[in-house]
């Protein structure tokens, strides 16, 4: 069931390109499996450096907050929404750089954003290189890609489009999205800016500032937004 986001997060790779955006090496096919090399992060991820220091001061929390508004700046530039900011999709480069990992969840919101990815995304499962060494040591790979690529008829293309429009579901993460979307909007390009809100309080206090015990309750308390408890809480950063 994930298929329309695997499209669509490897046609947003090969459109977008910053430096703080993780580049798309290679993309292949195993079997049912479709696999992304992207591009190496040495120093993992901001969650697991939030683990393993508890928070980050000041001045490293404007570092990271910077490389990741003008990553996002790029991508709102273009036309789309990210869509899932949060430490685990920000990932660190061997020399320290800040980079957005994972695009399965990032939309495009304008016209010409959508246009972009159409021709991008035609047929970018079907034309997958297979990696697997029986299929290559048989030959039959580049058969069954063209065998696949020529069946596609203008019904396949008007059946992939109207199952786009109906690919509606919501791949943030609960704890990142802003109220609106959490009540069933879509989310657009502010929706990106909360999370970085929440991102941002996450790296000086070392967790999220709206997170209960089980999704549900998360869910109420973004909508219900209890100021006290937030502000309490921010007091004592």
């Amino acid at each position: 069931g994930y298929e329309k986001s695997i499209q669509r997060g490897i046609a947003v790779l090969r459109v977008l390109s910053h430096p703080g955006i993780a580049r798309l090496v290679s993309s292949f096919r195993v079997n049912e499996g479709a696999f992304l090399v992207l591009e190496y992060a040495s120093r993992g991820d901001l969650h697991g450096l939030l683990q393993k220091q508890g928070s980050l001061d000041v001045d490293a929390t404007r570092f990271v907050i910077g490389e990741c508004i003008a990553a996002l700046a790029s991508i709102h530039e273009l036309g789309f929404v990210y869509g899932d900011l949060k430490p685990e999709n920000i990932v660190i480069s061997e020399p320290g750089h800040i980079k957005l990992t994972d695009f399965g969840g990032c939309r495009a919101v304008t016209a010409e954003a959508r246009d972009m990815i159409s021709k991008v995304s035609r047929n970018v499962l079907d034309d997958l290189r297979d990696g697997g060494w029986k299929t290559t040591k048989q030959g039959n790979s580049s058969d069954g890609d063209a065998a696949g690529t020529a069946a596609h008829t203008d019904a396949d293309t008007e059946e992939e489009q109207m199952a786009e429009e109906e690919d509606a579901r919501i791949e943030g993460t609960t704890a990142y999205l802003p109220p609106e979307v959490v009540l069933g909007a879509v989310p657009d390009q502010s929706a990106d800016s909360w999370a970085l809100g929440c991102v941002m309080y996450q790296c000086m206090s070392g967790r999220p500032p709206l997170l209960e015990a089980d999704d549900e309750a998360t869910r109420h308390r973004i909508v219900r937004f209890d100021d006290a408890t937030i502000g309490s809480a921010a007091g004592s950063l």
